[in-house]
């Protein structure tokens, strides 16, 4: 379930559960700079009202023809590929294309069951 972004609560769940070696500044920076709009954003719920995972595109690049990158800065758990295709993948390449990025680089998520499998079909 997608929920709209709470920075400080997205900053906390990403220093609890980090997905690669950003450190704090480098995560604010993606979500606050590096990304053109809220809707880049992807914060992921879970039944109990805690927070699965959080992602970002980063769109905001110098040069025009680079493509944005997906970019997961915190998760809890293993995610299926199906839930990360529908919650995060096709709305962060929906939004890749509005804001003219014709490419979307989305390195494997170590947290997602089945990553290879999902970027194939996508």
């Amino acid at each position: 379930m997608r929920l709209p972004l709470d920075l400080e609560a997205a900053l906390a769940f990403a220093s609890r559960h980090p997905v690669g070696r950003l450190d704090e500044a480098t995560r604010r920076r993606l979500l606050t700079q590096l990304t053109s709009a809220p809707a880049g954003t992807f914060v992921l719920g879970d039944p109990s009202g805690g927070l699965r995972l959080v992602a970002t595109v980063v769109d905001v690049i110098s040069d025009p023809d680079a493509a944005a990158e997906l970019v997961v800065l915190g998760a809890a758990g293993t995610l299926s590929g199906e839930v990360f295709a529908a919650e995060v993948l096709a709305p962060a390449l929906a939004f890749a294309r509005a804001v003219g990025r014709g490419r979307l680089h989305v390195p494997l998520p170590g947290c997602v069951g089945g990553a290879a499998d999902v970027l194939t079909r996508a």
